[in-house]
């Protein structure tokens, strides 16, 4: 009797040790689980973030470029200089953050949304104008008659490769 109770003492002690390893076990994964989740909104909202903040970022340097050309004295045209200069940096340092966001958020992808293909060159024509006129260079965007505008894509990385 008494190897009776040592063994169903211990076949409880090894249940009990199994259902607190499992138990463990699903508390990891669900944790897991929650990081997973959390770095999958961070890397969503890193992504818009940045797509938010490139745009007016862009609309600086255009029209910085743009102020750079009219009649400035050294002091304003320094400035300007200037502005253009931090907004261009900070393009970049936002470009390298939506880089990190999608490789993180979705492995990369691109994204599959509506957007108006002519538009988006349009804009990015406009924006460059001013570095292309300082080149003594003319930048002339025309789009074909027939040309459906409206596209399913990646506007931002359509963009990066119309610049």
């Amino acid at each position: 009797m008494h190897d009776d109770s040592h063994w169903e003492s211990r076949l409880s002690a090894e249940r009990t040790a199994r259902i607190r390893a499992e138990e463990h076990a699903a508390a990891v994964e669900a944790e897991l689980d929650a990081v997973r989740a959390a770095n999958r909104a961070k890397s969503v909202f890193l992504a818009s973030a940045s797509r938010e903040l490139r745009s007016p970022m862009n609309v600086v340097v255009g029209t910085a470029s743009l102020l750079g050309m009219t009649d400035l004295d050294d002091e304003q045209r320094e400035a300007v200089e200037t502005i253009d200069r931090s907004a261009s940096a900070l393009i970049h340092i936002i470009d390298q953050i939506l880089d990190l966001s999608r490789v993180e958020s979705d492995g990369g992808g691109l994204q599959r949304d509506p957007f108006d293909a002519v538009d988006a060159a349009a804009l990015v024509c406009h924006l460059l104008g001013q570095q292309v006129a300082e080149r003594s260079t003319e930048l002339v965007f025309t789009a074909q008659p027939d040309l459906e505008p409206m596209r399913v894509g990646d506007e931002l990385g359509f963009r990066h490769v119309v610049t």
